[in-house]
């Protein structure tokens, strides 16, 4: 089988992950993960686990510690860079890809500081990493874009993570160079769509933020200036794959030139559109609906070609559908939860995905082949047996796997010491927004977790330019 759908139950990201070797990062391997939420952390639980990179137990832990702090102040800063080092990237890493179907700034995590560190961590030492535009980092790009602050966007506490890496700025914690300098690294990772191909090259996969349809490649080809480029349920692999590769050319020139902010239109767009409360016109605004849609009805999915998708929690994962999205990492409440991603043993047209932007900064380590001392030294990991993963199910089986996320919304108890915790007795949730939030006697809020820092001085202007 060429892709296999993960999903383990009552996992726990503020724990040390023990090592899937099942599923490891190596030559030909795919690791696609779903909604990431801004969160920083559950980004560095994915790469532990699926064998990306070596981190000791007592960094990780470390790092859960400062993640999880409400007010951040310089020693937390150095701490935090001070692990980014001591991390090293696994030797097959280079080899296999990592894919993030969005949502990977701008979300209700801790810090966007820390995943854009993480991320060019990666690209540096030479790792492979593509992103779907999406919804919340389409208002980061529009924020770096346009000169505005970071917490100046659509999505208020719903891109807290945004917003807190605008108060490290504020505060003199970082320096506005060093964020442009993470930016410039971001950036070459942002794709429109993706797609992977089984070996013969007949049978494609399409990745996606949004919820789509093969009608909507088109109306993003013609939105970037492709006339007369048309895929349907008859074309071949091969040639929605060209098609695929060419929108993503062209879009990298959008991201080169910082004008994604104009193909996506979002000030043109009903907010009741982008509110799931009226539809989105896809071809007038086909990248806003790319990164916007949750409707699946109507779309156009032939059950050869398979569609992977995050965003809504509603289209199940059956047959041709893979559907990523999950609660897991979306607020600090959610810190337990399922753990979903895809495993594919497929390839692209292209050779290489994201090329370092310099040649590896940290020497790869060798992969663990024996017991490690119960003491490990720092920069290795624990070695264990992998723990049991639920079943995958077959691609043919009628049955969904993420049934349990559509229950409620609800607080997990745990000790203080090992989950910070947002009580709230009263609080509870609602879906009449296209995001979860949370109410509180003090009105709608998405929950009290965001760091505590002092403003900037009056008169001070911490743009980026």
């Amino acid at each position: 089988m060429n892709h296999q759908y993960i999903t383990q139950y009552n996992v726990n990201i503020n724990q040390y992950p023990l090592p899937d070797e099942q599923h490891w990062a190596v030559a030909g391997k795919q690791i696609t993960l779903g909604d990431l939420h801004g969160n920083a952390l559950k980004l560095l639980y994915t790469l532990t686990r699926h064998g990306f990179i070596d981190i000791s137990k007592r960094d990780y832990d470390k790092f859960v510690t400062i993640y999880h702090k409400k007010t951040l102040d310089r020693y937390d800063v150095q701490d935090f860079n001070a692990i980014l080092k001591q991390i090293r990237i696994r030797t097959r890493a280079p080899q296999a890809l990592l894919r993030l179907i969005g949502d990977v700034v701008a979300d209700r995590g801790a810090n966007d500081y820390f995943t854009l560190k993480i991320l060019k961590k990666l690209r540096d030492n030479g790792v492979p990493v593509v992103n779907m535009i999406s919804n919340h980092d389409a208002e980061f790009i529009e924020c770096y874009e346009k000169g505005k602050l970071f917490d100046e966007n659509r999505l208020g506490l719903q891109a807290r993570s945004a917003g807190n890496l605008q108060k490290l700025i504020d505060q003199g914690l970082i320096e506005t160079q060093e964020v442009v300098e993470l930016i410039k690294a971001y950036k070459p990772t942002l794709r429109a769509l993706d797609y992977s191909l089984n070996a013969a090259k007949n049978k494609i996969t399409i990745y996606s933020h949004g919820v789509i349809g093969l009608e909507n490649i088109n109306y993003i080809a013609e939105a970037l200036g492709m006339n007369g480029v048309h895929c349907d349920e008859h074309s071949s692999a091969i040639e929605i794959a060209q098609i695929i590769e060419e929108i993503n050319i062209r879009f990298a020139v959008q991201v080169k030139e910082s004008t994604v902010s104009e193909l996506l239109k979002l000030d043109s767009v009903d907010s009741r559109a982008i509110n799931g409360v009226a539809p989105i016109d896809p071809q007038a605004f086909a990248f806003a609906h790319l990164v916007w849609n949750r409707d699946a009805n109507s779309l156009k999915r032939p059950e050869h070609i398979n569609f992977v998708h995050g965003h809504d929690m509603k289209d199940k994962t059956i047959n041709n559908i893979f559907n990523l999205d999950n609660l897991l990492g979306k607020a600090p409440e959610r810190h337990i939860g399922t753990y979903n991603s895809l495993f594919s043993n497929e390839i692209t047209l292209r050779t290489q995905l994201t090329p370092p932007l310099t040649p590896p900064l940290t020497p790869p380590v060798a992969e663990i082949t024996a017991p490690i001392p119960a003491e490990p030294p720092v920069g290795t990991i624990l070695y264990r047996a992998p723990k049991p993963i639920a079943s995958v199910q077959p691609v043919s089986s009628p049955a969904s796997l993420d049934e349990e996320l559509e229950e409620g919304w609800v607080t997990v108890e745990a000790p203080k010491e090992d989950l910070p915790m947002v009580q709230n007795k009263n609080s509870g949730w609602f879906p009449s927004l296209t995001n979860w939030l949370w109410k509180s006697d003090q009105g709608i809020v998405d929950s009290d977790y965001s760091a505590t820092v002092q403003p900037p001085k009056p008169g001070q202007d911490n743009r980026l330019t």
